[in-house]
């Protein structure tokens, strides 16, 4: 199965995964006519049925795939080894930081596995896969030693995700919810008339590219970006008259990047609260009181009320 991983991935599931548009319960009632008495025998004979699982799954397949390439020089995914597996799986305990997340990545290796060996039977390669046992022991030594959940929203690190980010105007949005704390809507669709040049942040006083947003209710707020990013957005802005992202697109990057970056991930809204919560404490080492800081992180987030700011401190 040649080709790049993505592509590889994509096939795999289409043409042995696919079963959106089909009946999950329909399909689960037949695989116990045929046998299947556990959740694992259940899930072994049926597909993947909506459009949320295909997107939570395929992103981690296609980890496991860049994984074992850049690894162990593995091109062909049905060549993957129960060792790389088992490295790939003990990465990613180290890279997450909750029971929930190991768990869901744990789902999509154990459902590659079940589309592997029911591609390779169709195929008649001879080939077969049992990784049971290896994510069984990775995910007692995760329930043993993970937290029980995230607490708050927001990425631990917002620029490992945006590192991840393979389009370059996706990458460009994300760097300006990274930086100034944005909304969705607020960084993927700007014009060049926002542009307000260089100039101080309010706080710190260093060199910083000033933006007019227009957010919630029209209320107008300027957000910093540092130089670098505000260079790209405005040289962008001279041959285009509009910065434009799809949000769909754009979500899906983001979803990707977070996946491949060992970030969990609960929506592009991460990228605020992490912004949110850095920015408090940046106000609280310059020495401003607690609701004074409340006030500024308010103010730079667009909301009036700081009880609704809160929300993104926990």
């Amino acid at each position: 199965m040649w080709g790049s991983s993505e592509k590889q991935v994509n096939r795999l599931f289409n043409e042995v995964m696919n079963g959106i548009d089909y009946s999950r319960d329909e399909a689960k009632s037949l695989a116990r006519e045929v046998g299947a008495k556990t959740f694992k025998d259940v899930s072994k004979l049926t597909d993947i049925y909506s459009y949320k699982t295909a997107e939570t799954y395929l992103p981690y397949w296609k980890n496991l795939a860049d994984f074992a390439r850049q690894n162990k020089g593995v091109k062909d995914i049905e060549n993957i080894s129960n060792r790389t597996v088992k490295e790939f799986l003990q990465k990613k305990f180290h890279d997450v930081s909750c029971k929930s997340s190991y768990a869901k990545i744990s789902s999509a290796i154990s459902k590659m596995e079940y589309a592997l060996n029911r591609y390779t039977s169709i195929s008649e390669s001879g080939k077969s896969y049992d990784w049971s046992k290896i994510i069984s022991n990775q995910k007692t030594i995760s329930n043993e030693k993970l937290s029980d959940s995230i607490s708050g929203r927001g990425f631990r690190e917002s620029m490992k995700v945006v590192e991840k980010i393979e389009k370059l105007d996706h990458k460009l949005a994300a760097k300006i919810q990274c930086e100034g704390g944005t909304r969705i809507s607020e960084s993927t669709h700007i014009k060049a008339e926002q542009l307000r040049g260089m100039g101080k942040d309010p706080y710190n006083a260093e060199d910083r590219g000033v933006v007019k947003i227009q957010g919630k209710g029209g209320a107008v707020r300027e957000i910093y970006l540092s130089p670098k990013t505000y260079k790209e957005l405005s040289d962008h802005l001279k041959k285009n008259s509009t910065f434009h992202v799809s949000n769909r697109s754009y979500t899906d990057s983001i979803k990707e990047a977070a996946a491949r970056a060992g970030q969990a991930y609960t929506g592009t809204h991460d990228f605020r609260h992490t912004w949110a919560q850095n920015r408090f404490k940046e106000l609280a080492d310059l020495g401003y009181g607690e609701r004074q800081c409340l006030a500024g992180v308010s103010v730079d987030i667009g909301h009036v009320r700081p009880d609704i700011t809160e929300v993104y401190l926990k």
